[in-house]
């Protein structure tokens, strides 16, 4: 089950332009080299979130893959338990996303003009810098998901 399902994720995104993104968290500056990083595959319909551990079969189960239809704002959780695949589906989570201040900053990220949102969560304040130059939508969670594609 688990290999076709990989399988499946990626002949889906196929057939369209589709980027592979991976994210790695730091925290005051300092990346964590012993983590498993977050990858996105993202085109202009919808994207996938899931770890570097997952793709590479390498992760045990249980885990999750998120896709996220960005045309209808569907979100759809697949948990992965053993051999049984469990979907669950919340059509709200991208619309009722969090709200974002714009910033009037820019700044280049791989090349790419990013501008710079704020938002906060729990009374923490998170910067998002996002590229619109690439027509795609993903983030490595739902925060910012709407805006473009978060490069920081």
């Amino acid at each position: 089950m688990k290999k076709a399902f990989l399988f499946l994720l990626i002949s889906i995104m196929s057939w369209a332009q589709t980027y592979k993104i991976a994210y790695k968290t730091s925290f005051e500056g300092k990346i964590n080299e012993n983590q498993d990083p977050i990858v996105v595959f993202a085109n202009k319909t919808e994207n996938y979130i899931l770890s570097e551990a997952i793709l590479n079969k390498k992760k045990s189960f249980p885990y999750e893959v998120v896709k996220n239809n960005i045309v209808d704002f569907k979100t759809t959780y697949y948990g992965l338990l053993s051999n049984d695949k469990i979907a669950a589906s919340d059509t709200d989570k991208l619309q009722k996303s969090h709200t974002y201040e714009n910033k009037n900053e820019t700044k280049k990220i791989l090349g790419y003009t990013c501008k710079k949102a704020v938002t906060s969560v729990n009374s923490n304040t998170i910067e998002i810098w996002y590229t619109t130059d690439l027509g795609v939508f993903g983030s490595p969670n739902m925060i910012g998901q709407n805006l473009g594609l978060v490069l920081e």
